[in-house]
């Protein structure tokens, strides 16, 4: 069988998505190659086609067995990160939670507690819509959640692999 991806000595992206679209462009040349190979042997194009079929089968379940052991890797590292971030939450609350009863506090000496309280909220409140108005544009920019680049350079790569 020729090259994987995750064995070829093509250089890769600093980023996610850089080393993402490598990684399908070296499937995709491993895939020509393997074509262009079998036409070369087989005896027949329809000898060469099955047998492109079987390598091809044979590549494709390597890369996605390579792929489930890569990613159950990294979520067991991000687990434990997400754990250390769960505890940052809370911590983060108690600490939001006492500076807010300290601002209450301070408004106290000026205002009668219920003004306080009222202001306190009224700000905090216009705060977090604030935050929650510009979180949801950011997530609807990013949105659909699918390389849609990298398929369309995979699309176009498979259209150029293909015979006829």
């Amino acid at each position: 069988m020729g090259r994987t991806a995750a064995g070829s000595d093509r250089p890769t992206g600093s980023g996610a998505e850089n080393s993402g679209t490598e990684a399908i462009r070296g499937v995709v040349d491993d895939v020509r190659e393997l074509f262009q190979q079998e036409l070369r042997t087989a005896g027949s194009n329809t000898e060469a086609i099955r047998g492109f079929v079987d390598e091809m089968r044979e590549l494709l379940q390597h890369e996605r067995r390579t792929a489930q052991e890569e990613l159950a890797g990294k979520a067991r590292t991000a687990f434990e990160g997400v754990l250390f971030l769960g505890a940052a939450v809370v911590l983060g609350a108690l600490a939001a939670g006492t500076s807010t009863v300290l601002i209450m506090r301070m408004l106290e000496k000026v205002l009668p507690p219920t003004m306080a309280a009222a202001v306190v909220t009224v700000v905090l409140a216009a705060a977090a819509g604030v935050l929650a108005v510009m979180g949801l544009a950011e997530v609807r920019r990013a949105l659909p959640f699918v390389p849609e680049r990298a398929l369309d350079e995979l699309r176009e790569e498979i259209r150029e692999v293909m015979p006829g």
